[in-house]
């Protein structure tokens, strides 16, 4: 039975007595948008023969299809395609069949349990800003990549020593690493770029690099300045080997020894090109130092033995120089002199022997035996000092007033100008022996007086009177007799 409303028609019957009246309806129905199956009993809706009807046409398509949970649509005469509806999962392609685009060639397919193929003649391409594999992957083929690639593990060869990073004809601009480890080698055939990183210790050490640049040559462009063992633009936990000949235009620093390979074989320096100066703290040496033509500084110590045998036009010591053998050794020699000797003091037991001397002896002499210096020719603007005899510069002093206090060890003959009321106070400097005069001058204003220290002795203890006119110029002569007794002469007064 049918039961028509106004826009609605149900259904109650077998399929065959639903065609049958039907049919007897076509000519009403225009106004029917549902129908709807009232009874389980009706059964399947089938076509009259396989393969032949279709459900809606090219014309006339259906708008939406409703399946209910775990529906299956079947494909094929056999049904050997399925599609299966999985609850809250998904569509389920059964078995190995693909799902295939424009032909059989290109498809995504799941080969097994485990596997699932994506295949396509030319080219898969996946357009998307970020492509995320979350297990690893294989490439059989060529992997081209124009952008980065980061990585956040290895990059491992499956092949010990048989793949390689780029090739003869592409290669890679610059390698940036931490460190390297390896124990065949590194080839970088007109390599130009940067190898930036730190060779690993043990057998990476022992890497083999056959050619880096063009010709064998290492091309740094980095100017970091070296300041220890860890910085700089090169720089390297281990050792460093140079089988050829090393040129080095800055300064090299050493935390350690330069230590030749072969004992009394290598030199420092050539015949031709020599060392300007030579800094060090000491020399040790079982052979000898040769600086024939030598005009710059070696400054340090000698050692003791034969390197005192070393020929140096100048030596620069902050220590002292001492012979191997007491009395025995000489500064020169008699036909090869030195042309200066500048000393602060010279003491000795034996003789200065300066014989045609026409230099500068600056310094002074010690007492004893080296007073007795033989000195042809003595040019000197200081003190010179050798036994008892005394040479010193005039103390010139415009402005004298109060005590005063004169310093013989410095001057001979002192020219004071009194600005004041003077008393010259006992001094402490002065040498037995030693003479000369004090020129006392009135300043402008005249009348200045000159009073005694108690080491200062004047003729019958009388003291000393000044003239008194303004710049008035009196002489007193002056001899030291003994410690703290200063003669002084009587005045000359006036002079003009």
């Amino acid at each position: 039975m049918a039961t028509v409303s106004a826009n609605e028609v149900s259904l109650e019957k077998t399929l065959e007595e639903l065609v049958t009246e039907f049919n007897s309806l076509r000519g009403d129905v225009s106004g029917i948008t549902r129908a709807t199956l009232l009874s389980d009993d009706i059964g399947s809706l089938l076509p009259s023969s396989a393969n032949a009807i279709a459900i809606g046409s090219a014309t006339l398509e259906w708008a939406d299809l409703f399946l209910g949970d775990s529906s299956v649509i079947s494909f094929g005469n056999d049904q050997d395609t399925t599609l299966t509806h999985t609850d809250g999962a998904g569509l389920t392609l059964n078995s190995t069949n693909k799902l295939m685009f424009n032909d059989a060639s290109q498809f995504i397919q799941g080969a097994s349990d485990a596997i699932l193929d994506i295949a396509a003649t030319d080219e898969i391409e996946l357009t998307a800003t970020l492509i995320e594999i979350v297990g690893n992957s294989t490439v059989s083929g060529t992997l081209g990549v124009t952008g980065v690639t980061t990585h956040g593990g290895n990059v491992i060869s499956d092949t010990d020593s048989t793949d390689d990073l780029g090739t003869t004809g592409v290669r890679w601009a610059n390698l940036f690493v931490d460190a390297i480890t390896a124990t065949d080698q590194i080839t970088a055939t007109g390599f130009t770029g940067t190898l930036d990183g730190i060779l690993g210790s043990g057998a990476a050490a022992a890497a083999t690099v056959t050619t880096l640049v063009t010709s064998g040559i290492i091309s740094v462009d980095d100017t970091t300045t070296s300041t220890s063992g860890t910085t700089g633009s090169i720089h390297t936990d281990g050792g460093l080997g140079v089988a050829g000949t090393s040129t080095l235009i800055g300064v090299t620093t050493h935390g350690g020894n330069v230590v030749s390979d072969t004992d009394s074989t290598d030199d420092l320096g050539t015949t031709g090109v020599r060392w300007a100066n030579l800094f060090v703290d000491a020399i040790t040496a079982t052979d000898q130092i040769t600086a024939t033509g030598f005009t710059g500084t070696l400054d340090g110590i000698l050692g003791s033995g034969t390197p005192a045998a070393a020929t140096v036009t100048q030596l620069t010591s902050g220590g002292v120089i001492v012979s191997d053998t007491d009395s025995t050794d000489d500064l020169g020699t008699t036909g090869v002199r030195w042309a200066n000797l500048f000393v602060d003091a010279i003491t000795a037991t034996d003789q200065i022997t300066a014989t045609g001397f026409t230099g500068t002896l600056d310094g002074i002499l010690g007492s004893g035996a080296a007073a007795a210096a033989d000195v042809t020719t003595l040019d000197s603007t200081g003190l010179i000092q050798g036994g008892t005899i005394i040479l010193a510069e005039t103390d010139t002093d415009t402005s004298n007033t109060g005590s005063v206090t004169i310093d013989f060890s410095a001057h001979q003959n002192f020219v004071l100008t009194l600005t004041g009321n003077v008393t010259l106070a006992n001094p402490s400097t002065e040498a037995v022996g030693q003479a000369g005069v004090f020129v006392f001058i009135q300043d402008g204003t005249g009348s200045r007086t000159l009073s005694l220290g108690t080491d200062y002795e004047s003729p019958a203890s009388g003291g000393i009177t000044l003239s008194t006119a303004a710049a008035a110029v009196d002489v007193v002569p002056y001899f030291v007799k003994a410690a703290n007794s200063i003669q002084l002469g009587k005045p000359q007064l006036a002079f003009g």
